[in-house]
C-alpha cells in the first residue's frame, strides 16, 4: 500500500503479510467495527481503517509514548473519520459493544479477553497475536477458559523468489513475525 511509505515507526509493528490474514480469516468488511488494541504504531489500525470505510476502528493504547505517532500515522493516511485513538488500557474494560473483530497485540492480551468477549457481537472474533510460543499458549488457555470457539493459530511464513538468472529461494527471507490465533464469539 502506498501510504505506508509515509508512516512512522515506533514500537514493532504487525506486518501487512498478516494485517491481510486477519482480514481474510476474520472475514470483517466495510462498515465493520473493531477494536484493535497495543496500537503500538498504529499500522494495523491504519491498514483495518482503509478496508473498513464506512466503518470505524477503535484502536487503543495505553502507552504514552506510543500516542503521538500513531496520531500522526491516522493524520498521514486521512483516516481521521475511520480510525479513533483512545489512550485507555484495554485489560481494564472496552468501552465499545456489538463489535465485529477485537484484535489483541499486547504483552497481557489474554487479561482482555473477558473485556473483548463482551464488546463482541455474536459470531464475533478475537484474533491474538502472540510472538512466542510461551504467550501464545497462555492465550490458548484463556481463549478456553473465556468459552471462544473455532480456534485456530496460523503463522504466515513468506518466502520471496529470485528469477533473473536461475530460479530458487532468495537466501533471505521475511520468516516468522508472530502466531495469529483466531477464535469465536458463540453463545
Amino acid at each position: 500500500m502506498p501510504f505506508r511509505r509515509k508512516l512512522k515507526r515506533g514500537p514493532q509493528v504487525i506486518l501487512p503479510k498478516d494485517a491481510a490474514l486477519i482480514l481474510a480469516y476474520s472475514g470483517i468488511a466495510p462498515g465493520s467495527r473493531v477494536v484493535d488494541a497495543g496500537a503500538g504504531s498504529g499500522f494495523l489500525a491504519t491498514f483495518l481503517g482503509t478496508y473498513l470505510r464506512p466503518g470505524k476502528v477503535y484502536t487503543y493504547e495505553n502507552d504514552e509514548r506510543f500516542l503521538q505517532v500513531v496520531k500522526d500515522n491516522i493524520a498521514a493516511c486521512g483516516l481521521e473519520d475511520v480510525v479513533t485513538l483512545k489512550h485507555a488500557d484495554v485489560t481494564k474494560g472496552i468501552k465499545e459493544k456489538n463489535v465485529d473483530l477485537v484484535t489483541l497485540d499486547l504483552k497481557d492480551a489474554r487479561k482482555a479477553l473477558k473485556h473483548a468477549r463482551k464488546a463482541l457481537v455474536e459470531g464475533g472474533m478475537v484474533v491474538m497475536y502472540s510472538p512466542t510460543i510461551e504467550h501464545l499458549m497462555g492465550v490458548i488457555k484463556e481463549l478456553k477458559k473465556e468459552k471462544f470457539s473455532e480456534l485456530k493459530t496460523v503463522e504466515n511464513i513468506v518466502r520471496e523468489w529470485k528469477t533473473d538468472l536461475t530460479t530458487r529461494p532468495e537466501t533471505m527471507g521475511l520468516m516468522h513475525t508472530g502466531f495469529l490465533t483466531f477464535a469465536k464469539k458463540i453463545e
